[in-house]
């Protein structure tokens, strides 16, 4: 079986003044990538704006060009969690959630509530120099009183059609009961009008939420997606789950336990119809890990995962809250997420904490 190494790593982003979070990298072409963050004062703070940074040589080194929205031209809003697609014909997309500036940012920590956001789209024409939006996704919730944020990158099923993922919970300041979904939207004009709000996966007896759905288009064109698995009323849960699309996200498969017990686990598709995943791990040890699937979406080599980052040295202190939201908030490294580049090597992403500077990273494991 194959064996995963670490063959080269660095730093997207790194500063005092902001930190980083939930970074996103594209290829543009053989030595230049575009990177997306949001930044701020932490990972669902008030001032949370979009950064775009660019690499001219394979990721080495990064510079950044400036917050998209300065503080300034769209005031009242947070900004968060970009995620950069690019189409076949070399537009891009950016995938966004903004919510209005309430003094808590995306999550309200008291009520355990998700602060009543919005999708939002940008496109670029220009490789990411210039981009026109944010157009807000429109599209029609199945109950009141839910709220949605976005999950993995837009997916191009194909030039007419776009799907995006997205996660729905309890909104702020709603009475009634939780209305908790994995689920999908498409777009077939260009992402100016939504539509088709579609389930992955939810729980009919309320004993489960599938959270963090991170999903990837395989060779063969099947979708999949991986599921953080929350037991309800519980701080804990189970093995991430997995789903299967195989008619461009109209339709998935029952979800299945694989033996990786993790939070985000993005799923990182191979040249050879096999996958990789890079998961959370937030449990001792914590930090962040790449497994190769041994047999099926399953069945991970966890012998011979490789740790990308170890985060034994800046866990934060304190005793675990039941509150499911806050506990959720206090991690200090995640949404690692990648891609399998030309070469073979995996390219690997994810925001962490070292020496109390909350920053961004890459990390290319070789493929042998």
């Amino acid at each position: 079986m194959s064996v995963l190494s670490i063959a080269d790593e660095g730093i997207i982003s790194k500063r005092d003044d902001l930190s980083g979070f939930f970074p996103g990298i594209t290829v543009l072409d053989e030595h230049e990538l575009i990177a997306s963050q949001h930044v701020g004062s932490s990972c669902s703070h008030p001032d949370n704006d979009l950064e775009i940074l660019r690499s001219h040589d394979g990721g080495k080194t990064w510079d950044s060009e400036g917050l998209i929205h300065g503080g300034k031209q769209h005031e009242g809003w947070a900004y968060r969690a970009p995620q950069i697609t690019r189409l076949g014909s070399g537009q891009l997309v950016m995938v966004a959630e903004r919510c209005r500036d309430e003094g808590f940012g995306s999550f309200d920590l008291d009520s355990g509530t998700l602060q009543d956001s919005e999708l939002i789209l940008y496109q670029s024409r220009d490789k990411g120099l210039t981009w026109s939006g944010p157009d807000r996704i429109d599209f029609e919730l199945p109950v009141k009183g839910c709220a949605a944020v976005p999950c993995a990158k837009l997916i191009e099923i194909n030039p007419d059609r776009w799907m995006v993922s997205l996660e729905t919970y309890k909104a702020a300041g709603f009475e009634g009961g939780v209305y908790q979904r994995a689920a999908m939207i498409f777009s077939d004009d260009g992402g100016k009008s939504w539509k088709d709000f579609t389930t992955v996966a939810t729980d009919p007896n309320h004993k489960r939420y599938y959270w963090d759905q991170m999903c990837a288009r395989l060779p063969d064109g099947r979708i999949l997606t991986y599921l953080w698995t929350h037991i309800v009323g519980e701080n804990k849960w189970l093995n991430n789950h997995w789903t299967l699309s195989e008619d461009d996200g109209l339709t998935w498969s029952p979800p299945v336990e694989t033996n990786v017990h993790g939070q985000v686990c993005y799923p990182i598709p191979l040249q050879d119809g096999s996958v990789a995943a890079i998961y959370n791990q937030r449990t001792h040890p914590h930090g962040i890990r790449v497994a190769l699937a041994r047999n099926d979406f399953s069945d991970f080599d966890i012998e011979n995962e490789v740790e990308v980052f170890s985060a034994l040295e800046d866990m934060p202190e304190g005793e675990v809250s039941e509150n499911f939201l806050e506990e959720h908030c206090r991690i200090n490294f995640g949404r690692p997420a990648g891609f399998q580049l030309p070469d073979g090597d995996l390219m690997t992403y994810f925001w962490c904490t070292t020496d109390d500077i909350t920053h961004t990273r890459w990390v290319k494991l070789t493929l042998s």
